[in-house]
């Protein structure tokens, strides 16, 4: 896991993809295992000390795994890491999810998720459309960080949407409720990079299983 740790301090826009070896799978769930069991504590103390609330625990069962088990690891990827490839079919399908999912949440009246992905949606295109005309490479070694710890920071920053803070001013210790979910992303962004798409969504789907299992 070296590599991943220097990597992730210096990250660079890959174009070749290296080859995936199933046992990956069981070395990065030992590292989110790590990564996780660190910063866990922070939202379970927060949740008690401050009465937090958690959405999914009102969920139905049935919901919950559709979402966890469906929708997250494919949906979340597709916005979160496609484009950290470079590629015109990757910025369109980063688009296209975008749209399907604000349409989606605005039909449910989810109008807090609806602005959220519109903003990244608009954030995206503002980005691919200065690389188009050639203001600035977003891929380049110098600026491509920003994408990349971007992606990372507003894939756990959105989850803060999975609680219910009963007194505003809760919302500044808000980023620490979803430390799991940012180191989960660097290891999902590194795969995305290093491996592809698909083995970063089937990656998703192991850690979000056992999860949302147990609330069965």
């Amino acid at each position: 896991m070296k590599y991943f740790i220097e990597y992730s301090k210096f990250p660079v826009c890959q174009q070749i993809k290296e080859n995936w070896k199933n046992i990956l799978y069981l070395q990065f769930l030992l590292l989110y295992a790590l990564i996780a069991s660190a910063t866990v504590g922070f939202g379970f103390v927060f949740k008690q000390v401050f009465d937090i609330t958690s959405r999914i625990d009102q969920m139905p069962y049935y919901d919950l795994l559709v979402q966890g088990l469906l929708f997250a690891p494919v949906v979340e990827e597709l916005i979160f890491r496609v484009i950290l490839r470079k590629g015109k079919r990757n910025f369109y399908i980063f688009s296209i999810t975008c749209v399907v999912v604000i349409t989606l949440t605005a039909y449910l009246h989810r109008w807090d998720s609806a602005a959220i992905i519109l903003l990244i949606l608009l954030v995206g295109n503002v980005l691919m459309l200065l690389q188009r005309n050639g203001v600035i490479d977003v891929y380049d070694s110098g600026l491509y960080r920003y994408l990349y710890f971007g992606s990372i920071l507003a894939f756990g920053l959105v989850h803060i949407k999975n609680f219910i803070f009963p007194h505003p001013w809760l919302w500044i210790i808000s980023p620490l409720m979803v430390l799991p979910q940012i180191g989960l992303g660097f290891i999902l962004s590194f795969i995305r990079v290093k491996y592809g798409i698909k083995y970063s969504i089937v990656f998703h789907f192991i850690v979000n299983m056992p999860v949302l299992l147990s609330f069965n």
